[in-house]
């Protein structure tokens, strides 16, 4: 009986575990970092007006992603995934291309970095008075990407990058 009842309770502990697991796409999940959560679509704009600053990135991911949109801390984060056609290279070549028409007075700066094992094209901007985190991640495939961004105040940009680690640790290609 002892059994049966711890049986239970393990299945219980690993259903909700697995339960948090989020599907960004058919070739990719995710394991939030600890306090994300997801905000309802039909509050995206209440939540985010309230208690964060609606920046042009955050009004197109609204637009764009409505239904990808979290928060954790102070920071909002939005994060996507799709497929790509099998590109050698991709993110070397995709960093050339977004660094030659970036503003670097606006604090730009990127780099291609292995973070938890996975290749990462990362950059930092400021854009109107606040902090960016975007991140492009890439299976090992080449043919399956993690977009997305974290939008923060520049009193968090230790807490972001912490964020920023965690959610890539948590990242899993299913190819």
């Amino acid at each position: 009986m002892k059994n049966l009842a711890l049986l239970f309770i393990l299945s219980v502990v690993s259903y909700s575990c697995i339960a948090q697991r989020i599907v960004l796409s058919n070739s990719a999940t995710i394991d939030p970092p600890k306090g994300m959560t997801k905000i309802p679509s039909k509050n995206i704009s209440n939540t985010l007006g309230q208690k964060f600053a609606m920046t042009k990135y955050m009004s197109k991911a609204i637009k764009e992603h409505g239904d990808e949109i979290y928060t954790v801390d102070n920071m909002v984060i939005v994060v996507t995934s799709g497929r790509i056609t099998r590109e050698p290279g991709f993110l070397r070549r995709y960093k050339l291309a977004l660094d030659e028409t970036a503003d670097f007075s606006s604090g730009y700066t990127s780099k291609i970095e292995m973070i938890a094992g996975k290749q990462v094209y990362t950059r930092q901007v400021i854009a109107e008075s606040f902090n960016l985190y975007r991140f492009t991640a890439i299976n090992s495939g080449e043919d399956t990407l993690v977009n997305g961004f974290i939008q923060f105040n520049e009193s968090d940009r230790k807490r972001a990058r912490v964020v920023l680690i965690d959610l890539i640790r948590g990242l899993k290609f299913n190819r």
